[in-house]
């Protein structure tokens, strides 16, 4: 049975009436087999007591290679988070999950989504810079400090000092699943399975090389961390298209 919403014009008052289709969030998610495991389910998760270790400000040199700096004078205001900082373990993980439940699409892991950073300051004049003071800070965060949107989580770390890291960004994102729930399930995973925080700390370059094997083996999670050595890639099909000079597909 088709449901249907009534539209009023706020000038006119004209009324239309309208077919509503069943939205993107109305739809169930189903999470991967692991998930649905008693002993998971009951595992701990939030509040979470987190020590923030970083290895400078995040720069970019020449070849577009992420790397760390300790130059306070760089024109960067974020800190690149360390690999043994369970802040980092969070982001790849929350990665993890959504690229195997293809919630996300391995082209929108851009720098940003890719780099665990946390932005320390306005500019490198600013007076107020975190730079310092954040390292080895501890912090405590429940589900008040975990704030979805339509196309983000963040997790605030300080809202009066603005400290705040991105989990992921994707446009509609918060239209396609509870973000929250989904973050809170990755910590229960971490928990019920304690191994995998070591796993995700070993993967090298942020787990960039392993962005489309997890994508392509959501049927695996989480056991599809590690790429194998003799894992051939799915080959891209080029499809030729006959196009008129204006542009037009034929």
């Amino acid at each position: 049975m088709k449901r249907t919403r009534t539209i009023q014009c706020e000038k006119c008052g004209h009324i239309q009436i309208m077919n509503k289709t069943k939205s993107t969030s109305d739809k169930k998610i189903e999470y991967p087999a692991i998930f649905k495991e008693q002993e998971l389910i009951e595992c701990t998760s939030l509040p979470l007591y987190v020590k923030l270790t970083h290895k400078g400000f995040w720069v970019t040199n020449s070849d577009g290679v992420h790397q760390p700096s300790q130059d306070e004078g760089c024109n960067r205001n974020s800190i690149m988070i360390s690999e043994d900082c369970l802040l980092y373990v969070y982001k790849l993980a929350f990665r993890h999950l959504l690229l195997s439940m293809k919630i996300v699409h391995p082209d929108e892991i851009d720098s940003a989504n890719l780099v665990p950073h946390v932005v320390v300051r306005k500019n490198k004049d600013d007076p107020f810079s975190k730079y310092k003071t954040i390292q080895n800070e501890h912090f405590l965060i429940d589900e008040t400090a975990l704030s979805a949107k339509n196309d983000f989580i963040i997790m605030e770390l300080d809202k009066k000092r603005d400290l705040h890291m991105t989990l992921i960004f994707s446009k509609g994102l918060g239209k396609k699943m509870n973000l929250v729930e989904a973050f809170i399930n990755v910590i229960k995973l971490l928990n019920y399975s304690p191994e995998l925080i070591n796993v995700y700390t070993s993967l090298a370059y942020f787990g960039n090389k392993e962005i489309n094997y997890w994508y392509e083996t959501g049927n695996l999670y989480p056991n599809n961390i590690y790429v194998p050595v003799d894992y051939v890639p799915p080959v891209k099909q080029i499809h030729e298209l006959k196009i008129t000079n204006a542009g037009s597909i034929i």
